[in-house]
């Protein structure tokens, strides 16, 4: 990465180098964030000037200056300033880069301030005789590291760098464990940077052999919890044999959380609920969430015929409607009710059960055909 021009491989091709511009202050902030937690100097309140964010640019020929020092005893702080040539102004300009404060000296003394800036100034070192400065980068091909390690570590970089030696690094080696390339999509989850995540999924089938169908569910599950946007953005992009693969426990954790979008969302793609179909119904019950669980059968959320838990846990909630449209898609409530018995599983006698018995009734005697539309009443 140089602070003067970014290229890198583009993932429909990345035999092909492209000219990306000028590096973005967020992509230099991140990757100056990753050296100095490995060097064990990052301050826990280090702060971008929010003049550099939303994806500005670094000047050309730009420099970076740190300053320390305290406003008062106890009171230290460092700041880092970006120095450039105004072509269209014609004058030198300065501007706060990021920053870092603290309240007490025993958190962040002087000395300790200085430590932190003497680490950022050794990622620089000047380039050509224009004094321009360039982040020293480690290579995707550090001959030290194993090639699963350099995967493993240029999918948990963060910025552009992170995601330019992740194109390289696949580039040069084209298979990986399924370990270790499920742990790299985790890895790329945490930088919190769905552009990564989406071309690593994009490049499994090629990188990993035997891929299986549940691979992308999985990575969206890991991802829900702290990063929803990417976990959307999996399942969206999921092929519909992927989206049936998807592992139940995604749906039972957004039922969790209470995220009704994100469960119906699971359902039009044709989740199977597999043995969690019990844990699911039993949670939307416990979040009161009576009209969830058939509102994702309608929807096509799966459920085996023979899974008889499903059918007493909606029983047992007292769920009508999700109980019939088991019995709909052929359920047999008489191999239900011999489960139970043998089981030793007692029934509580609720409106669910006399109208689920009723249907079946009529379901055995022809007034009510399975798939004919069902009465509750």
């Amino acid at each position: 990465m140089n602070m003067s021009e970014l290229d890198y491989r583009t993932p429909s091709d990345p035999q092909r180098i492209k000219y990306a511009g000028q590096p973005t202050a967020q992509g230099v902030f991140e990757e100056m964030q990753y050296h100095l937690d490995r060097a064990g100097y990052l301050p826990g309140d280090l702060i971008l000037s929010w003049d550099w964010e939303n994806g500005r640019e670094i000047p050309k020929g730009a420099s970076v200056s740190c300053t320390i020092g305290c406003y008062e005893l106890g009171d230290a702080y460092l700041e880092a300033n970006i120095l450039w040539y105004d072509e269209e102004q014609k004058k030198r300009c300065e501007d706060s880069f990021f920053c870092n404060y603290r309240k007490t000296r025993k958190e962040f003394d002087v000395d300790q301030a200085a430590k932190i800036a003497s680490a950022i100034i050794k990622m620089f070192r000047w380039d050509g005789p224009n004094l321009k400065i360039v982040p020293i980068i480690e290579e995707a091909d550090s001959s030290d590291m194993a090639y699963t390690e350099q995967l493993l570590n240029a999918a948990g970089r963060p910025g552009e760098t992170g995601y330019r030696m992740t194109v390289l690094t696949l580039e040069k080696y084209p298979v990986f464990p399924l370990d270790t390339y499920r742990k790299a999509c985790h890895n790329a989850v945490e930088t919190a940077d769905p552009e990564k995540v989406m071309f690593l999924l994009e490049q499994a089938e090629s990188h990993v052999e035997n891929l299986p169908d549940w691979f992308y569910g999985d990575i969206a599950d890991y991802a829900l919890c702290d990063y929803h946007h990417i976990a959307e953005q999996i399942v969206d992009r999921c092929t519909q044999q992927q989206a049936e693969a998807i592992p139940a426990n995604l749906l039972l954790q957004a039922v969790d959380y209470e995220d009704t979008d994100f469960a119906c969302k699971l359902a039009q793609r044709g989740i199977h609920a597999g043995d969690l179909a019990e844990d699911i119904i039993y949670s939307c019950c416990d979040n009161t969430l009576g009209s969830l669980p058939a509102e994702l059968l309608r929807l096509g959320m799966q459920i085996s015929p023979e899974d008889y838990s499903a059918m007493y846990s909606c029983l047992d909630c007292n769920y009508t409607e999700a109980a019939a449209i088991l019995l709909e898609r052929g359920m047999d409530f008489d191999a239900f009710r011999q489960w139970a018995a043998k089981k030793n599983i007692s029934i509580a006698q609720n409106d669910a059960l006399t109208q689920i018995e009723a249907i079946w009734t009529r379901m055995q005697t022809g007034e009510e055909q399975p798939n004919g539309g069902l009465c509750m009443g």
